[in-house]
């Protein structure tokens, strides 16, 4: 399953993201799934739409190149996050937001430039109807409607903490931008972003900004909850992250003049709404670090053993296969290679006559290296002159390559019993011909690695679950009044 305010992949059954902090249960998530689904197919079209004209337009070296180092299996490498990564991927995601400023600055200066009788792509949301219910909420305002008195209602109580218009744009919009910078180039066939949230479908009874500002209500509400703990705890922030939160408004300064901003709050108020300054970002950045650490520091003290994370292995294995893990105790290692690729005739093909000169070639490549120091640096000179991968220039190196990762036979060559460093031979692949130089093991056992980051992601889940349950939140919705910074920037 995949989480519903901002894509973020999910255990089957999760109750809340570990991105977004945002709980999963009130909404079913088939609908995402759908969506998520319309997207991945629409991204694997165009996808092999890319691949078919690089074909024609780079070297076979290079394809080969990549396919033969990432593979199938690598392609599917779950993302290993820190234990708190529910909550900071807040405050990065928050960041992103402003770097999406002058994306969609871009996209609708495209937009107001394009002739009149070509109309704007097709996308998903035209196709499902942007006509809303009659009874459908809006809490969409114009810019001057946003008075201070609108500005200080609160649409949110948690844990002491009040959540008022003027903080609801940060949370609000921050919700979007995780999901557009989760989706990317796809976002057009999930929703269009030149209708307002308001007036387009998220499913059958809510609208993308329905979807959106719950997201919003669930994130302060997980904040809220978290930051009391700290509070209670007396927990405090780091010198380092302080330093950082300190820093925030000369640095966004710095940042706002380079984009053409006549200060920081000018910048805020594009990204988030004319209620939106310094001093509402820095405190929601802020809580997203000190949440952020005090969730780390409690799964830091979460005791386990070997046998812990062996189970855990052991218990979603099935998972784990679907990404190509399997429970091998054999460390990750350092490689470097030459590859020879075969030369192709006028059909693709590599012809027997190919791949005997390209035997030929890395045998005197071979040859050429036992004459020398054969040394790694040795190496990786020759690799750098000789090699028609893509990572000659940098000697043919991989670093950290697990189990799985590369195609078979590279594979069984690489993980041998009784690989030393030193070691070196030559193997042959559907791609090519492969001289490979043992480097190195690393320290990290692949399983082992990717089960312990999993297992203290649940854990942190399992914290954040038990931490937000102790706090209700009152939520007025009747207060709630968001501008449309999207329209607001095409406006401009």
């Amino acid at each position: 399953m995949i989480c519903k305010y901002c894509g973020e992949e999910l255990e089957e059954g999760a109750g809340c993201c570990p991105t977004c902090g945002a709980a999963q249960e009130e909404i079913s998530a088939e609908a995402a799934a759908e969506k998520a689904v319309a997207a991945e197919e629409a991204a694997a079209e165009e996808t092999a739409a890319e691949e078919t004209a690089a074909e024609e337009t780079e070297s076979a070296e290079t394809d080969a190149a990549e396919e033969m180092a990432e593979g199938p299996k690598a392609q599917k490498k779950p993302v290993k996050k820190s234990a708190s990564g529910w909550i900071l991927g807040c405050a990065i995601a928050a960041l992103l937001a402003l770097i999406f400023i002058a994306i969609f600055k871009i996209s609708a200066a495209k937009m107001q430039q394009a002739p009149a009788e070509e109309p704007a792509q097709q996308t998903q949301s035209d196709a499902e109807g942007t006509t809303v219910p009659a009874d459908s909420i809006s809490y969409t305002v114009a810019a001057d409607e946003l008075t201070d008195e609108v500005l200080d209602k609160v649409v949110a109580s948690c844990a002491d903490m009040q959540l008022t218009n003027r903080e609801l744009g940060v949370y609000y919009w921050q919700q979007y931008y995780n999901f557009a910078n989760q989706y990317g180039q796809y976002l057009s066939y999930l929703m269009d972003t030149t209708v307002g949230f308001d007036r387009q479908m998220y499913d059958e009874e809510m609208t993308w900004q329905q979807v959106f500002l719950e997201g919003a209500l669930n994130q302060f509400r997980g904040l809220a909850a978290v930051c009391k703990e700290t509070e209670d705890a007396g927990f405090c922030l780091s010198e380092e992250n302080q330093s950082y939160i300190d820093s925030i408004p000369a640095s966004l300064e710095k940042t706002a003049k380079s984009y053409g901003f006549e200060n920081a709050d000018a910048y805020l108020h594009e990204a988030f709404g004319p209620g939106v300054g310094m001093k509402e970002y820095q405190e929601f950045v802020r809580m997203n670090y000190l949440a952020g650490s005090y969730i780390d520091s409690l799964v830091e003290a979460v005791e386990y053993s070997e046998q812990d994370l062996s189970d855990y292995f052991d218990q979603n294995s099935d998972a784990f296969a679907g990404y190509g893990i399997t429970k091998l105790d054999k460390p990750n290692v350092d490689i470097r290679h030459i590859l020879i690729i075969p030369a192709e005739n006028e059909n693709g093909e590599k012809t027997e006559q190919a791949w005997t000169e390209a035997e030929q070639k890395i045998n005197e490549i071979v040859a050429q290296w036992e004459a020398g120091e054969m040394t790694e640096e040795a190496f990786a000179a020759l690799a750098a002159e000789h090699s028609m991968d893509g990572n000659a220039s940098s000697g043919g190196i991989y670093t950290d390559v697990h189990p799985g990762q590369m195609v078979a036979e590279f594979n069984d060559w690489c993980f041998a019993d009784g690989r030393q460093t030193g070691d070196y031979g030559l193997v042959k692949t559907k791609y090519g011909w492969h001289l490979i130089y043992f480097c190195a093991e690393g320290d990290e056992i692949y399983w082992h690695t990717v089960a312990q980051s999993k297992y203290l992601s649940e854990q942190a889940a399992q914290i954040q679950d038990s931490l937000v349950e102790k706090y209700e939140a009152e939520i007025n919705l009747d207060n709630a009044a968001i501008a449309d910074v999207l329209q607001l920037q095409r406006e401009q």
